[in-house]
């Protein structure tokens, strides 16, 4: 006799137990270890999937995710599967649609993962898969006292989880699983959508006792508090939607891995990583950010103001007049005035360092004691008298005389930290021809830099390879560098290198000097060499200060927008048009423009990091001419060498390598076949070739590498507009990099990328910190950090030698800044002696 045919929705029946045509579900046969424990809905009259569109989850996404969170998990804890239908308007709580509890030991653990997801995928009301991510000592419930591993801290970022991620990736690091959920937030102010997101950072030691599940609940509280995420998400056992299942509210999607990591977390550091963070006194049990037990009225109504007044307030060496209590009680004003955070401890920390006294250990070692015994008598008061005893003209509203960096920029900088491919990468250290070229440089440099050897290596390749070479994303490869390095470091010889190697190939046509900065002299420069590398020393002076003086010309200010226009070229752009003012070589000067096929500008610059920075403005930080630039920072000066003329000679390898990156256009590129690749009335595009990717997971890892990047712009406005270039700098890096090694039939390796990222990354950062303190947005404040940067480097200066060095500012200005420094507490006037005289002079706080 036939036996009656299976429920699929019966008690005691799992997902991977359904037979085929049950619901849409496959066949498989009953397991009764689980029976007892798995339950479903079991009226008569149950909804049936029969007419719901079939939807499949992905099985490789939700094992990739049981791998990366489950990795250091015990192999015999229980995984508890469940399901519920989604939440109602009314948020009404849901009995599960089914639980089912199994062991990871299991070997169909994986097909029962599965198969329960799809049964949340195709039941008729919409249902969310969500399993806890924990392991539970038996199959009798999932609650915490049943709890025997948390395995993740996990934060659900259901608000501006961008500028969430980036806050907490700040503070922890990579998240090791980032996931998005399928649900979407909308940002009110702009209609921006962004995808909701579930952060989970696996334990580096799973959490086993009673005391480990209390801490690592406090850190999912305090994670979740201060982000403002789901508060539901506390708890460990709390039912979370996996990657790999289907989101169903709305138009269904697929939950997906955005990006993950190796990344572990050892619980007691980012419990106190995040206490801090949060200002919580675990001995007081109270919370500063939330709360703290201070007198409101020492609070400041803006941590700013906290931070101007501190400008103005003096902190030197004299152990008389800055004595240890007159530190010690600038110290509790500031933790009364800012209730102990964390901004309040950083804004002791840069006042502390004013004197030479500074001792960060003992400085933090003194902002906890304060959590022991708070200030209840002086705070933000006591400093906005001090400050107006110190600087009379002084008021706390005059927040931008404070030189306090934004909070958000440290933050971006922060998450810029965990963007690395692989922490092992130096990219001073490339391979094959780039290699070759720099450790030619260095052998024929009286004082071997080696950033400043490799960057010039990487402009001589960009040249090469730029009019015929792009990258898997169809960027171009050109690139604008600029090194920074002080007198005697060792840039003459980086920069000339260029045109000694590029002769040598018989490629001379492709260096060119930038002496004139023009628009017609710029447009002139691509009409003769549509494909160069412009060497140009005092880059700033000669390029940034030109562009941003208030007295420049349209020639001048027209400038920005055509080096704009030249960075950003890719595989599919048009000719760039020049303006009538140009003309061809041997030809009239006549109306018109002259159309430039696939051009090639890369910049190679030279400055001093104070002239460079100092001639920044905020017009270009926002309008994203600086992020188009490519710092590279000095090496420390080394000992000067004996250069031989044998070692001054390029290696013939270098130029076999250079001849054999440029392309023969055949006969039919042109009429004759003379014509080369780097000729303006040259037919390129017969030999445009686009670097691939080595195979889909480097470009997967790239995709993630981007929006790591994006999270860090999101994580501030102010900073967005310097990281805006990292990702594309990265992937041209890369590819010449992966030319470097391959040839024209390279393949952009994750080995490639990775070094590219390098690069761009540490560029970025030290970009990022660097314009904070020195970017002008006037010409005043141009000439002030001019002033301040000369003493500040010196240490002492006196008046004679200042002079010299500040000599373009005019009197009456130079001692309007000198007064302004002494007033806000940067410098003190000093005496010195000089030739046996005492001169008059200063000395940087």
């Amino acid at each position: 006799m036939k036996p009656p045919p299976m429920d699929p929705w019966a008690p005691g029946v799992r997902a991977i137990d359904v037979p085929a045509g049950c619901g849409g579900n496959e066949s498989m046969f009953p397991d009764p270890r689980h029976a007892a424990k798995s339950k479903a809905p079991v009226s008569s009259d149950r909804p049936r999937p029969s007419d719901l569109e079939v939807l499949e989850p992905d099985r490789e996404v939700l094992e990739q995710f049981i791998n990366i969170v489950f990795k250091n998990a015990n192999r015999d804890g229980v995984v508890s599967l469940r399901a519920f239908p989604e939440k109602s308007e009314g948020g009404k709580k849901e009995k599960a649609i089914f639980v089912d509890a199994i062991r990871r030991s299991d070997p169909q653990f994986i097909d029962v993962v599965f198969e329960r997801a799809r049964q949340a995928a195709r039941w008729e009301q919409s249902a969310v898969f969500s399993p806890p991510v924990a392991c539970f000592k038996n199959h009798q419930n999932a609650k915490t006292d049943n709890l025997s591993e948390g395995v993740a801290l996990s934060v659900e970022c259901d608000q501006a989880p961008r500028a969430a991620r980036a806050k907490l990736e700040a503070l922890l690091g990579m998240a090791t699983a980032i996931v998005a959920s399928g649900g979407e937030w909308i940002k009110r102010e702009t209609g921006e959508v962004e995808p909701k997101l579930h952060l989970h950072w696996r334990l580096k030691k799973p959490t086993s006792i009673e005391a480990e599940h209390k801490l690592l609940r406090e850190a999912r509280e305090l994670a979740t508090r201060l982000v403002g995420g789901d508060a539901t998400n506390i708890s460990i056992v709390h039912p979370i939607r996996w990657p790999g299942s289907w989101h169903r509210k709305g138009d269904p999607r697929l939950a997906s891995i955005v990006a993950f990591s190796d990344i572990e977390i050892d619980l007691a550091e980012a419990v106190k990583i995040l206490r801090n963070a949060a200002g919580d006194d675990p001995s007081a049990g109270v919370t500063a950010s939330f709360g703290t037990k201070t007198n409101d009225k020492l609070r400041a109504t803006d941590d700013a103001y906290v931070a101007s007044a501190l400008a103005v307030i003096p902190n030197g060496d004299d152990p008389v007049v800055y004595s240890w209590e007159f530190w010690n009680g600038i110290g509790m004003k500031i933790w009364a005035a800012t209730a102990g955070s964390e901004i309040g401890r950083k804004l002791f920390h840069k006042w502390s360092a004013k004197s030479s006294k500074y001792n960060k250990a003992e400085t933090d070692a003194r902002w906890d004691h304060y959590r022991t015994s708070p200030p209840t008598k002086a705070g933000f008061g006591s400093l906005v008298y001090l400050a107006r005893q110190y600087s009379p003209g002084w008021t706390y509203g005059d927040v931008e005389d404070s030189d306090e960096p934004d909070e958000p920029a440290e933050q971006a900088t922060a998450v810029l930290d965990n963007i690395k491919l692989d922490e092992n990468v130096d990219w001073t250290d490339p391979e094959g021809l780039l290699a070759t070229m720099a450790d030619w440089i260095m052998r024929s440099s009286r004082r071997p830099n080696r950033p400043l050897a490799v960057a010039s290596a990487v402009a001589i390749l960009s040249a090469v390879c730029g009019r015929h070479l792009y990258g898997p994303t169809g960027c171009a490869l050109n690139v604008y560098i600029v090194m920074l390095a002080g007198t005697a470091m060792g840039k003459d010889r980086p920069l000339s290198a260029p045109g000694a190697i590029l002769e040598a190939a018989d490629l001379s046509r492709l260096q060119t000097t930038a002496k004139g900065f023009s628009v017609s002299a710029l447009e002139q420069m691509m009409i003769d060499h549509p494909c160069c590398v412009a060497t140009a020393d005092e880059i700033g002076a000669s390029l940034f200060a030109r562009i941003s003086h208030k007295h420049a010309s349209t020639h001048e200010q027209g400038m920005r927008s055509v080096l704009l226009e030249l960075w950003s070229r890719d595989q599919f752009k048009g000719p760039f048009s020049t303006t009538r003012h140009a003309k061809q070589k041997d030809a009239p000067k006549v109306p018109g423009c002259v159309l430039i096929p696939r051009p090639n500008l890369t910049l190679f610059g030279a400055s001093t990091p104070e002239a460079f920075y100092a001639s920044v403005t905020s017009g270009s930080v926002r309008d994203g001419f600086l992020n188009r630039f490519l710092t590279c920072e000095a090496a420390a000066r080394s000992r000067s060498q004996e250069v031989s003329e044998e070692s001054g000679e390029v290696p013939e390898a270098i130029v076999t390598a250079l001849k054999a990156l440029v392309p023969d256009l055949g006969p039919f590129a042109n009429i004759d076949g003379t014509l080369s690749v780097f000729d303006l009335a040259a037919s390129v595009d017969v030999v445009v070739r686009r670097l691939p990717w080595d195979n889909a997971e480097v470009q997967k890892r790239a995709a993630e590498l981007e929006e790591q990047i994006l999270v860090a712009m999101d994580s501030d406005a102010e900073t967005a507009p310097l990281l805006g270039r990292v990702f594309e700098y990265s992937v041209r890096l890369a590819s010449l990099h992966a030319v470097s090694r391959d040839g024209l039939e390279a393949k952009v390796t994750m080995a490639d990328l990775s070094w590219g990222t390098s690069w761009a990354v540490q560029s970025a950062k030290a970009m990022a910190e660097s314009v904070a303190g020195l970017m002008a947005s006037t010409d005043y404040e141009a000439k002030f950090n001019t002033v301040r940067n000369v003493i500040k480097n010196a240490g002492r200066i006196g008046k004679r030698e200042l002079l010299r060095q500040v000599r373009s500012i005019n009197a009456r200005e130079r001692d309007d800044i000198i007064k302004h420094l002494i007033d806000g507490g940067w410098i003190e006037g000093v005496k010195i002696t000089t030739k046996g005289r005492m001169a008059q002079g200063w000395k940087w706080q």
